[in-house]
C-alpha cells in the first residue's frame, strides 16, 4: 500500500487519496499488525469434490471428518461402492486449507510418510523418517500446525482408536 499511495492516490479514482486497492485473505488478520484494517467481509462456502463414480451425495461434517481423520478408509463404510477412500487436499500452506481444517475438520489433519516396506537403516529415507519423528522434524510439523503421530494424542487419532471424536 505504501508503494500505491506514493503515487498520487488523488484522482486514482479513490475517495479522499486512498489507493484503490485491497487484500483479500481467508484467515484472519495477524495479532499485533496495526495496518492494514480487518474487515470482515464474506463467509467461504467450503465445497468437497468427489469422483462422479462413487455416487454419493450430501456428506455430513461427520462423515467428512471421519474421512480426513482416516476412520474411514473405504466408500462402502458410506453406503458407497466397495472403492478405497483417496484424499487430495491443497496444500498445508493454503489459508483455505488452514480455514477447512481449523472450521470444517476441528483440528489438522493427520499426515503420513508411506513407504514400501521398511527402509534400510543406513538410506536417506530411513534418515529422513527418523528426522521426523525423533529429530528436528518434529518442530517443524508442529510449527506448521500438524499433529505428530507420536504425540499422546496423535497416537491414538493414527492408530485409529477412539478417544477423540
Amino acid at each position: 500500500m505504501a508503494r500505491a499511495c506514493a503515487q498520487d492516490c488523488e484522482g486514482a479514482g479513490a475517495a479522499k487519496g486512498s489507493p484503490p486497492l485491497i487484500a483479500l485473505s481467508d484467515g484472519p488478520k495477524p495479532a499485533g499488525l496495526e495496518e492494514p484494517r480487518e474487515n470482515r467481509v464474506a463467509v467461504s462456502v467450503f465445497a468437497l469434490v468427489v469422483n462422479d463414480d462413487i455416487r454419493l451425495k450430501n456428506l455430513s461434517t461427520t462423515a467428512v471428518r471421519r474421512l480426513y481423520r482416516g476412520r474411514i478408509t473405504n466408500w462402502s463404510q458410506l453406503g458407497g461402492p466397495d472403492l478405497p477412500v483417496v484424499l487430495v487436499s491443497r496444500d498445508a500452506n493454503s489459508g483455505t486449507r488452514q480455514v477447512f481444517q481449523r472450521r470444517v475438520l476441528g483440528r489438522g489433519e493427520i499426515e503420513y510418510a508411506y513407504t514400501y516396506g521398511r527402509p534400510p537403516a543406513d538410506s536417506r529415507a530411513s534418515g529422513f523418517l527418523t528426522c521426523l519423528t525423533r529429530g528436528n522434524g518434529q518442530d517443524v510439523i508442529r510449527t506448521h500446525g500438524h499433529l505428530p503421530c507420536w504425540s499422546p494424542e496423535g497416537l491414538r487419532l493414527c492408530a485409529g482408536t477412539p478417544g477423540r471424536r
